[in-house]
Protein backbone atom coordinates (compact mmCIF):
# COMPACT_ATOMS: atom_id res chain seq x y z
CA UNK A 1 0.00 0.00 0.00
CA UNK A 2 1.49 3.29 -1.11
CA UNK A 3 1.55 6.09 1.46
CA UNK A 4 0.67 9.50 0.11
CA UNK A 5 2.57 12.69 0.90
CA UNK A 6 -0.55 14.03 2.58
CA UNK A 7 -0.67 11.07 4.98
CA UNK A 8 2.99 11.52 5.81
CA UNK A 9 2.52 15.23 6.44
CA UNK A 10 -0.49 14.67 8.71
CA UNK A 11 1.36 11.98 10.70
CA UNK A 12 4.48 14.09 11.00
CA UNK A 13 2.48 17.15 12.06
CA UNK A 14 0.73 15.20 14.84
CA UNK A 15 4.07 13.86 16.09
CA UNK A 16 5.56 17.35 15.90
CA UNK A 17 2.88 18.88 18.10
CA UNK A 18 3.15 16.05 20.61
CA UNK A 19 6.90 16.58 20.87
CA UNK A 20 6.38 20.36 21.00
CA UNK A 21 4.12 19.79 23.99
CA UNK A 22 6.94 17.77 25.57
CA UNK A 23 9.37 20.64 24.97
CA UNK A 24 6.97 23.13 26.58
CA UNK A 25 6.33 20.84 29.55
CA UNK A 26 10.05 20.23 30.05
CA UNK A 27 10.77 23.96 29.98
CA UNK A 28 7.81 24.72 32.26
CA UNK A 29 8.91 22.04 34.76
CA UNK A 30 12.38 23.53 34.83
CA UNK A 31 11.12 27.08 35.35
CA UNK A 32 8.71 26.10 38.12
CA UNK A 33 11.02 23.59 39.76
CA UNK A 34 8.19 21.04 39.81
CA UNK A 35 9.37 17.65 38.55
CA UNK A 36 6.86 14.83 38.19
CA UNK A 37 6.57 11.61 36.13
CA UNK A 38 5.28 13.55 33.11
CA UNK A 39 8.46 15.62 33.19
CA UNK A 40 10.56 12.50 32.76
CA UNK A 41 8.22 11.15 30.04
CA UNK A 42 8.69 14.41 28.14
CA UNK A 43 12.46 14.42 28.61
CA UNK A 44 12.63 10.76 27.53
CA UNK A 45 10.54 11.20 24.38
CA UNK A 46 12.61 14.18 23.30
CA UNK A 47 15.83 12.31 24.01
CA UNK A 48 14.51 9.46 21.85
CA UNK A 49 13.77 11.98 19.08
CA UNK A 50 17.36 13.26 19.33
CA UNK A 51 18.70 9.70 18.98
CA UNK A 52 16.52 9.08 15.93
CA UNK A 53 17.68 12.32 14.32
CA UNK A 54 21.30 11.42 15.05
CA UNK A 55 20.84 8.06 13.35
CA UNK A 56 19.54 9.80 10.21
CA UNK A 57 22.20 12.56 10.24
CA UNK A 58 19.92 15.26 11.57
CA UNK A 59 16.96 14.58 9.31
CA UNK A 60 13.65 13.12 10.43
CA UNK A 61 12.92 9.80 8.68
CA UNK A 62 9.40 11.01 7.88
CA UNK A 63 10.89 14.00 6.08
CA UNK A 64 13.07 11.65 4.04
CA UNK A 65 10.04 9.49 3.26
CA UNK A 66 7.99 12.53 2.21
CA UNK A 67 10.74 13.74 -0.11
CA UNK A 68 10.90 10.31 -1.73
CA UNK A 69 7.18 10.59 -2.37
CA UNK A 70 7.64 13.90 -4.17
CA UNK A 71 7.51 16.52 -1.41
CA UNK A 72 9.62 19.63 -1.88
CA UNK A 73 13.09 19.30 -0.44
CA UNK A 74 14.10 21.53 2.42
CA UNK A 75 13.87 21.86 6.17
CA UNK A 76 10.88 19.81 7.38
CA UNK A 77 8.82 20.85 4.36
CA UNK A 78 6.35 18.04 4.94
CA UNK A 79 4.87 19.88 7.94
CA UNK A 80 1.84 22.16 7.75
CA UNK A 81 3.88 25.09 9.04
CA UNK A 82 4.99 28.45 7.68
CA UNK A 83 8.31 28.09 5.92
CA UNK A 84 10.04 30.67 8.15
CA UNK A 85 9.04 28.67 11.22
CA UNK A 86 9.80 25.28 9.67
CA UNK A 87 13.33 26.42 8.87
CA UNK A 88 13.93 27.29 12.54
CA UNK A 89 12.21 24.37 14.25
CA UNK A 90 15.40 22.70 15.43
CA UNK A 91 16.83 25.95 16.75
CA UNK A 92 13.66 27.00 18.61
CA UNK A 93 12.70 23.62 20.04
CA UNK A 94 16.28 22.55 20.67
CA UNK A 95 17.07 25.71 22.61
CA UNK A 96 13.90 25.42 24.72
CA UNK A 97 14.65 21.76 25.44
CA UNK A 98 18.25 22.40 26.48
CA UNK A 99 17.20 25.27 28.76
CA UNK A 100 14.47 23.13 30.33
CA UNK A 101 16.80 20.18 30.97
CA UNK A 102 19.48 22.52 32.36
CA UNK A 103 16.98 24.05 34.79
CA UNK A 104 15.76 20.60 35.89
CA UNK A 105 19.31 19.40 36.47
CA UNK A 106 19.99 22.61 38.38
CA UNK A 107 17.03 22.00 40.69
CA UNK A 108 18.15 18.40 41.26
CA UNK A 109 21.71 19.50 41.95
CA UNK A 110 20.56 22.13 44.44
CA UNK A 111 18.36 19.58 46.23
CA UNK A 112 21.23 17.07 46.29
CA UNK A 113 23.74 19.66 47.52
CA UNK A 114 21.38 20.86 50.25
CA UNK A 115 20.81 17.28 51.32
CA UNK A 116 24.56 16.66 51.62
CA UNK A 117 25.16 19.92 53.48
CA UNK A 118 22.28 19.49 55.90
CA UNK A 119 22.01 15.76 56.49
CA UNK A 120 25.63 14.67 56.64
CA UNK A 121 26.45 15.56 60.23
CA UNK A 122 28.45 12.54 61.28
CA UNK A 123 25.71 11.43 63.66
CA UNK A 124 25.24 7.71 64.06
CA UNK A 125 21.87 6.26 63.21
CA UNK A 126 19.06 6.56 65.71
CA UNK A 127 17.40 4.06 67.95
CA UNK A 128 13.66 3.66 67.96
CA UNK A 129 11.68 3.28 71.14
CA UNK A 130 8.09 2.24 70.54
CA UNK A 131 5.27 3.08 72.90
CA UNK A 132 3.17 0.00 73.76
CA UNK A 133 0.16 1.21 71.71
CA UNK A 134 1.70 -0.61 68.74
CA UNK A 135 0.78 -4.33 68.60
CA UNK A 136 3.61 -6.88 68.75
CA UNK A 137 3.16 -7.92 65.12
CA UNK A 138 3.37 -4.28 64.06
CA UNK A 139 6.62 -3.78 65.94
CA UNK A 140 8.05 -6.96 64.45
CA UNK A 141 7.20 -5.69 60.97
CA UNK A 142 8.90 -2.39 61.72
CA UNK A 143 12.05 -4.17 62.86
CA UNK A 144 12.09 -6.28 59.69
CA UNK A 145 11.60 -3.28 57.43
CA UNK A 146 14.42 -1.37 59.16
CA UNK A 147 16.92 -4.19 59.39
CA UNK A 148 19.47 -2.08 57.46
CA UNK A 149 19.54 0.61 60.17
CA UNK A 150 21.46 0.17 63.40
CA UNK A 151 18.69 0.73 65.92
CA UNK A 152 17.93 -0.43 69.43
CA UNK A 153 14.31 -0.94 70.39
CA UNK A 154 13.01 -1.06 73.94
CA UNK A 155 9.52 -1.06 75.34
CA UNK A 156 8.24 2.08 77.01
CA UNK A 157 6.81 1.87 80.50
CA UNK A 158 3.06 1.90 80.94
CA UNK A 159 3.27 5.43 82.39
CA UNK A 160 4.55 6.87 79.10
CA UNK A 161 2.00 8.69 76.89
CA UNK A 162 0.69 6.97 73.77
CA UNK A 163 2.97 7.74 70.89
CA UNK A 164 6.23 6.96 69.12
CA UNK A 165 9.72 7.91 70.30
CA UNK A 166 12.88 7.84 68.16
CA UNK A 167 16.25 8.68 69.66
CA UNK A 168 19.82 8.93 68.34
CA UNK A 169 22.01 6.07 69.54
CA UNK A 170 24.87 8.30 70.62
CA UNK A 171 24.90 11.34 72.87
CA UNK A 172 25.60 14.66 71.17
CA UNK A 173 29.21 15.83 71.38
CA UNK A 174 28.19 19.14 72.99
CA UNK A 175 26.51 17.28 75.85
CA UNK A 176 22.92 18.08 74.95
CA UNK A 177 20.33 16.59 72.65
CA UNK A 178 17.80 18.62 70.70
CA UNK A 179 14.23 17.35 70.98
CA UNK A 180 11.39 17.68 68.50
CA UNK A 181 7.70 17.11 69.14
CA UNK A 182 5.91 15.80 66.02
CA UNK A 183 2.14 16.38 65.78
CA UNK A 184 0.50 14.15 63.21
CA UNK A 185 -2.04 15.04 60.52
CA UNK A 186 -5.68 14.00 60.59
CA UNK A 187 -4.71 10.48 59.43
CA UNK A 188 -3.43 9.65 62.92
CA UNK A 189 -0.09 8.25 64.03
CA UNK A 190 0.62 6.35 60.83
CA UNK A 191 3.84 4.97 59.37
CA UNK A 192 4.60 8.26 57.64
CA UNK A 193 4.72 10.04 61.00
CA UNK A 194 6.74 7.25 62.57
CA UNK A 195 9.13 7.36 59.63
CA UNK A 196 9.59 11.10 60.10
CA UNK A 197 10.54 10.52 63.73
CA UNK A 198 13.14 7.98 62.62
CA UNK A 199 14.55 10.42 60.07
CA UNK A 200 14.85 13.06 62.78
CA UNK A 201 16.66 10.56 65.00
CA UNK A 202 19.02 9.69 62.15
CA UNK A 203 19.79 13.42 61.91
CA UNK A 204 20.63 13.58 65.63
CA UNK A 205 17.31 14.69 67.15
CA UNK A 206 15.20 13.08 69.85
CA UNK A 207 11.70 12.93 68.36
CA UNK A 208 8.37 12.03 69.89
CA UNK A 209 4.98 11.88 68.16
CA UNK A 210 2.02 11.64 70.55
CA UNK A 211 -0.93 9.57 69.35
CA UNK A 212 -3.89 11.93 69.57
CA UNK A 213 -6.27 9.22 68.29
CA UNK A 214 -4.95 6.54 70.70
CA UNK A 215 -4.43 3.74 68.21
CA UNK A 216 -6.90 4.72 65.49
CA UNK A 217 -5.51 5.41 62.01
CA UNK A 218 -7.28 6.35 58.78
CA UNK A 219 -6.06 5.91 55.21
CA UNK A 220 -9.00 7.54 53.41
CA UNK A 221 -10.18 11.14 53.45
CA UNK A 222 -13.59 10.07 54.73
CA UNK A 223 -12.03 8.09 57.56
CA UNK A 224 -9.68 10.94 58.49
CA UNK A 225 -12.56 13.43 58.52
CA UNK A 226 -14.49 11.18 60.88
CA UNK A 227 -11.53 10.82 63.25
CA UNK A 228 -10.73 14.53 63.27
CA UNK A 229 -14.36 15.48 63.89
CA UNK A 230 -14.57 13.02 66.77
CA UNK A 231 -11.37 14.37 68.35
CA UNK A 232 -11.89 15.99 71.74
CA UNK A 233 -9.81 19.18 71.54
CA UNK A 234 -9.41 19.39 75.30
CA UNK A 235 -8.17 15.81 75.50
CA UNK A 236 -5.83 16.42 72.56
CA UNK A 237 -4.34 19.42 74.37
CA UNK A 238 -3.87 17.33 77.50
CA UNK A 239 -2.16 14.62 75.43
CA UNK A 240 0.15 17.17 73.85
CA UNK A 241 0.93 18.65 77.26
CA UNK A 242 1.83 15.20 78.60
CA UNK A 243 3.89 14.49 75.49
CA UNK A 244 5.78 17.75 75.92
CA UNK A 245 6.59 16.92 79.55
CA UNK A 246 7.63 13.38 78.62
CA UNK A 247 9.86 14.55 75.75
CA UNK A 248 11.54 17.16 77.96
CA UNK A 249 12.31 14.48 80.55
CA UNK A 250 13.65 12.12 77.88
CA UNK A 251 15.83 14.89 76.45
CA UNK A 252 17.25 15.63 79.90
CA UNK A 253 18.01 11.93 80.42
CA UNK A 254 19.58 11.62 76.97
CA UNK A 255 21.74 14.66 77.69
CA UNK A 256 23.10 12.99 80.80
CA UNK A 257 21.30 15.32 83.19
CA UNK A 258 17.92 15.34 84.81
CA UNK A 259 17.70 19.07 84.09
CA UNK A 260 14.83 21.14 85.41
CA UNK A 261 12.01 19.89 83.31
CA UNK A 262 9.15 21.39 85.32
CA UNK A 263 5.64 20.11 85.00
CA UNK A 264 3.36 20.44 82.00
CA UNK A 265 0.09 20.31 83.87
CA UNK A 266 -3.22 19.20 82.42
CA UNK A 267 -4.75 21.39 79.78
CA UNK A 268 -8.25 22.74 79.81
CA UNK A 269 -10.34 23.31 76.73
CA UNK A 270 -9.21 26.91 76.42
CA UNK A 271 -5.60 26.08 75.66
CA UNK A 272 -2.51 24.12 76.56
CA UNK A 273 -1.74 25.14 80.08
CA UNK A 274 0.30 24.13 83.09
CA UNK A 275 3.44 25.11 84.90
CA UNK A 276 6.17 25.69 82.37
CA UNK A 277 9.24 25.17 84.54
CA UNK A 278 12.60 25.69 82.86
CA UNK A 279 13.22 23.07 80.24
CA UNK A 280 16.89 23.19 79.70
CA UNK A 281 17.88 26.74 80.44
CA UNK A 282 20.16 25.60 83.21
CA UNK A 283 23.73 24.37 83.16
CA UNK A 284 25.66 22.18 80.78
CA UNK A 285 23.99 18.95 79.83
CA UNK A 286 20.39 20.18 80.09
CA UNK A 287 18.18 20.24 76.98
CA UNK A 288 17.13 23.50 75.36
CA UNK A 289 13.71 24.48 74.15
CA UNK A 290 11.74 21.99 72.12
CA UNK A 291 11.13 22.16 68.42
CA UNK A 292 7.65 21.31 67.13
CA UNK A 293 6.63 19.98 63.71
CA UNK A 294 2.92 19.95 62.87
CA UNK A 295 1.15 18.59 59.83
CA UNK A 296 -2.23 20.05 58.84
CA UNK A 297 -4.34 19.20 61.91
CA UNK A 298 -1.15 19.01 63.97
CA UNK A 299 -0.02 22.38 62.62
CA UNK A 300 -2.90 24.13 64.39
CA UNK A 301 -1.93 22.56 67.72
CA UNK A 302 1.75 23.36 67.08
CA UNK A 303 0.96 27.03 66.53
CA UNK A 304 -1.25 27.13 69.62
CA UNK A 305 1.37 25.35 71.71
CA UNK A 306 4.05 27.89 70.79
CA UNK A 307 1.96 30.70 72.24
CA UNK A 308 0.79 28.81 75.31
CA UNK A 309 4.25 27.48 76.23
CA UNK A 310 6.75 30.21 75.25
CA UNK A 311 9.38 29.03 77.76
CA UNK A 312 9.35 25.52 76.31
CA UNK A 313 8.95 25.98 72.54
CA UNK A 314 11.79 27.54 70.57
CA UNK A 315 11.03 26.60 66.97
CA UNK A 316 7.90 25.64 65.05
CA UNK A 317 7.63 24.00 61.63
CA UNK A 318 4.19 23.77 60.01
CA UNK A 319 3.28 21.81 56.92
CA UNK A 320 0.16 23.07 55.09
CA UNK A 321 -1.64 24.11 58.24
CA UNK A 322 -2.79 27.40 59.81
CA UNK A 323 -5.67 28.31 62.13
CA UNK A 324 -4.33 29.78 65.33
CA UNK A 325 -4.31 33.59 65.45
CA UNK A 326 -2.77 34.65 68.78
CA UNK A 327 1.01 34.89 69.17
CA UNK A 328 1.51 37.66 71.72
CA UNK A 329 3.30 35.37 74.20
CA UNK A 330 5.32 33.35 71.71
CA UNK A 331 9.13 33.38 71.75
CA UNK A 332 9.54 30.91 68.90
CA UNK A 333 10.85 31.11 65.35
CA UNK A 334 8.60 29.79 62.59
CA UNK A 335 9.09 27.91 59.32
CA UNK A 336 6.17 27.08 57.05
CA UNK A 337 5.82 24.77 54.04
CA UNK A 338 2.74 25.36 51.91
CA UNK A 339 1.36 24.03 48.63
CA UNK A 340 0.67 26.19 45.62
CA UNK A 341 -2.80 24.70 45.14
CA UNK A 342 -4.47 23.67 48.39
CA UNK A 343 -8.23 23.40 48.88
CA UNK A 344 -7.72 23.03 52.65
CA UNK A 345 -5.46 26.04 53.20
CA UNK A 346 -6.10 29.13 51.09
CA UNK A 347 -3.37 31.56 50.12
CA UNK A 348 -5.23 34.22 52.08
CA UNK A 349 -5.08 32.11 55.28
CA UNK A 350 -1.35 31.52 54.82
CA UNK A 351 -0.71 35.22 54.22
CA UNK A 352 -2.79 36.14 57.27
CA UNK A 353 -0.80 33.75 59.47
CA UNK A 354 2.49 35.18 58.22
CA UNK A 355 1.34 38.73 58.92
CA UNK A 356 0.14 37.81 62.42
CA UNK A 357 3.52 36.28 63.24
CA UNK A 358 5.38 39.30 61.90
CA UNK A 359 3.08 41.62 63.81
CA UNK A 360 3.96 39.68 66.98
CA UNK A 361 7.63 40.27 66.19
CA UNK A 362 8.43 36.62 65.54
CA UNK A 363 11.04 35.43 62.99
CA UNK A 364 9.10 33.72 60.20
CA UNK A 365 9.93 32.14 56.85
CA UNK A 366 7.20 30.66 54.70
CA UNK A 367 7.84 28.68 51.52
CA UNK A 368 5.33 27.92 48.78
CA UNK A 369 6.16 24.96 46.56
CA UNK A 370 5.10 25.35 42.89
CA UNK A 371 3.07 22.57 41.35
CA UNK A 372 2.15 20.99 44.69
CA UNK A 373 -1.05 20.32 46.60
CA UNK A 374 -1.99 19.38 50.15
CA UNK A 375 -0.02 16.37 51.48
CA UNK A 376 2.87 16.92 49.04
CA UNK A 377 5.37 15.94 51.78
CA UNK A 378 3.75 12.61 52.64
CA UNK A 379 5.03 9.64 50.60
CA UNK A 380 2.00 7.47 51.36
CA UNK A 381 -0.24 10.00 49.53
CA UNK A 382 0.89 8.85 46.07
CA UNK A 383 -1.38 11.20 44.13
CA UNK A 384 -0.16 14.27 46.04
CA UNK A 385 3.44 13.41 46.93
CA UNK A 386 6.06 15.56 45.22
CA UNK A 387 9.48 14.07 45.87
CA UNK A 388 11.52 17.11 44.86
CA UNK A 389 9.45 19.53 46.94
CA UNK A 390 9.43 17.09 49.87
CA UNK A 391 13.22 16.75 49.82
CA UNK A 392 13.67 20.51 49.69
CA UNK A 393 11.20 21.02 52.55
CA UNK A 394 12.96 18.35 54.61
CA UNK A 395 16.40 19.90 54.11
CA UNK A 396 15.06 23.33 55.00
CA UNK A 397 13.42 21.88 58.10
CA UNK A 398 16.63 20.24 59.34
CA UNK A 399 18.63 23.41 58.75
CA UNK A 400 16.01 25.47 60.59
CA UNK A 401 15.84 23.11 63.57
CA UNK A 402 19.61 22.92 63.88
CA UNK A 403 20.02 26.67 63.57
CA UNK A 404 17.51 27.29 66.34
CA UNK A 405 18.98 24.59 68.57
CA UNK A 406 22.38 26.31 68.65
Amino acid sequence: MKISVLQIKVTHTVIFWILSGCVIYTLWSGIRGSIDPWTWVSVGLLLLECIVLACFRGTCPLTILAERQGAMRGSVTDLFLPRWFADRIFLICGTAYVIGVALILGHLWIASSTSRDVVDTGQSFGSVVSVPDSPPEGRAAERRSESHIDREETEMTSSAPDGYLAAPTTRATHGTVSAVLVLHAWWGLNETTRGLCRRLADAGFLAFAPDLYHGKVADTIEGAEALSQALDAGQARADISAAMRFLTEQAAASSGSAGTAGTAGIAGTSGISGTSGTAGTGGSGSPGKLGVIGFSLGAYFALELSNQEPERIGSVVVFYGTGHTEFGRSEASYLGHFAESDPYESAAAVEELEQLLRKAGRPVTFHQYPGTGHWFFEPDRAAAHNALAADLAWNRTLAFLRRNAE
